[in-house]
């Protein structure tokens, strides 16, 4: 299937997303990407409070029958789920509100760009084609930009976080834990790069259905 070529849309071969173009599509929302950075960081921070409560609960306040201690210490663990809970929606509901933003925007240009061909691009390609990259393209790419973005970064700061916690719990268990992670990597690029394959072959065929249809 021949690619459209569709500048300064964001997509590069029907398909990939180029890294800088996808960026300047997010510079006019700085302000609120740095609130939803702070939600992502200061969610990552509760998930790995816990941990220290529980060996508060199971080194001391247990083996001692310190109710007070042990008392705290649950409450201290339901304000933490707590405020992960209410960082989680506010996060979810700005990067939400930023995508469909985004999506707006792309969309609205791709649009322009089509109005400004001239008749022997529109003679020279399918009618469905065309549609196919306006709504399964840039649809495909809602989920990059309101799902993959945050969660790439919330993983990393989890992990991040977990680290630090880990190394203060127990270095050997963090040593340990490094172990698996080239194994992780290779399956993970194996499943990535299969994957890949198979969403262009689904957006392909997209584009040959809304063009026969």
């Amino acid at each position: 299937m021949r690619p459209l070529e569709l500048p300064d849309t964001g997509l590069s071969d029907g398909q990939k997303v180029e890294t800088t173009r996808i960026l300047a599509l997010f510079s006019p929302h700085r302000g609120t990407l740095v609130i939803v950075l702070a939600l992502i960081a200061l969610g990552a921070l509760t998930g790995v409070i816990s941990p220290f409560l529980v060996r508060e609960i199971v080194d001391v306040a247990l083996p001692e029958g310190d109710v007070a201690l042990l008392a705290w210490c649950a409450f201290g663990m339901i304000a933490v789920y707590v405020a992960g809970a209410i960082f989680t929606v506010l996060q979810s509901f700005l990067s939400t509100r930023v995508g469909q933003a985004i999506m707006h925007d792309l969309r609205v240009r791709v649009f322009a760009h089509l109005q400004r061909m001239g008749l022997p691009f529109f003679t020279s390609t399918r009618t469905g084609e065309i549609q196919s990259r306006i709504f399964n393209d840039i649809g495909a790419m809602q989920s990059v930009v309101t799902n993959v973005a945050t969660q790439i970064v919330s993983a990393s700061a989890t992990i991040l976080m977990s680290a630090i916690a880990m190394i203060a719990m127990d270095w050997r268990l963090f040593l340990f834990s490094l172990v698996t992670t080239p194994i992780a990597s290779v399956l993970n690029r194996r499943v990535g790069k299969r994957r890949r394959a198979l969403v262009k072959r689904r957006q392909e065929a997209a584009a040959d259905l809304s063009a026969h249809i």
